[in-house]
Order: structure tokens, then sequence, then C-alpha cells
């Protein structure tokens, strides 16, 4: 019986790339940390201190670190976040098609009678909605709905 190497190598031959070119793919050209601040590069945007990241942490009813460590080491983060987002923002994207979602967009078969005739044609593809086990808790059900009633003396529900 032949090894697994084996039939990985017989089912996906070896590709052959010229030295130049595997050079080239060896050595990158550009780094995403060239993009992050560095003793060398300023930041383009106002560094964020401390009171701004307090700040943020209302803002955003967050429970602001207790160790000022962690507290330095987010306030870092955010500034290196700050600087890559500059970075994106310096680029030109007037030719570039906003994105509609971000999986892949697919052809979707349209139901029309033509093809689901066969399915109303036969009764055991048919069956009734399954009613939610939650209606049987309320005290007034109509149909598949809950009905809840106005309190007492009050003609309008305030909005």
């Amino acid at each position: 019986m032949a090894s697994l190497s084996t039939l990985w190598r017989s089912a996906f031959p070896t590709v052959v790339v010229r030295a130049s070119l595997r050079n080239y793919l060896t050595h990158p050209t550009w780094s995403v940390a060239t993009l992050l601040p560095n003793h060398v590069t300023q930041s383009p945007t106002e560094p964020i201190d401390q009171a701004t990241v307090q700040h943020l942490h209302r803002l955003a009813n967050l429970e602001l670190p207790t160790d000022a460590a962690a507290v330095e080491a987010l306030r870092i983060s955010i500034n290196e976040l700050n600087h890559f987002v500059s970075h994106v923002k310096e680029l030109d994207l007037s030719d570039v098609e906003p994105l509609v979602t971000l999986t892949p967009e697919r052809v979707i078969d349209v139901l029309d009678i033509t093809n689901v005739s066969h399915l109303v044609a036969n009764p055991s593809f048919i069956t009734p909605r399954a009613r939610s086990p939650l209606l049987d808790y309320s005290e007034q059900v109509i149909d598949d709905y809950y009905v809840i009633q106005q309190p007492a003396g009050s003609d309008q529900i305030e909005t």
C-alpha cells in the first residue's frame, strides 16, 4: 500500500516556481507592522491619554480595569488602532464598490408555482404551522397572538 505522502504527491503535482519569483514571495515588500506606530514614525493623529480612555469607558458603560498597567495597555492598543485607521483613511476608495455583505453573494432559486406544484399536489408536504408552547402560559390568546389587557382607567397607551 502506498504511503500518504506518495498519494498526496500523485494527486497534487509539484509546482515549479522560478528562483526570482520564489525570492520575491519569501521576502515581503511591506508589513502591517509598518502601519503601526513605533519610535521612528509619529502618529498623524493626536494620541489618546488615560483620561480619554476613562471617558470612553464611561460612554460605553464599560467597567474600567482597576490595574494601572491594564489601563496603560488599553491606551496603547487604542492609539495603535487609531494610527492604523488613519492610514486606511488615506486610501483612495473612489473606484471601489462597497460591500453588500461579508459573505459571497449567491443566486437563490425563486419559488413559483411551476417549481413547487409537485409539493402542493402532495398533501403530506403541507403541514399546519406549529403552535408556540409559550402561548399556553398566556392568560388570553386569540389565534396565535397574546392578548394583553389595557390597564383600567387608561384610554391610550403611552408612547
